[in-house]
């Protein structure tokens, strides 16, 4: 059986890299053409 609490510590850890990468992604595409 898989622990609980290690699979929504998992889960909220993919999710917050998820938004990081997101919001990454999202202030470069803000920028325009700088890059």
């Amino acid at each position: 059986m898989a622990n609980t609490e290690q699979f929504h510590k998992i889960a909220s850890y993919t999710y917050l890299f998820m938004l990081f990468r997101t919001s990454l992604n999202w202030l470069v595409t803000s920028q325009g053409p700088a890059n």
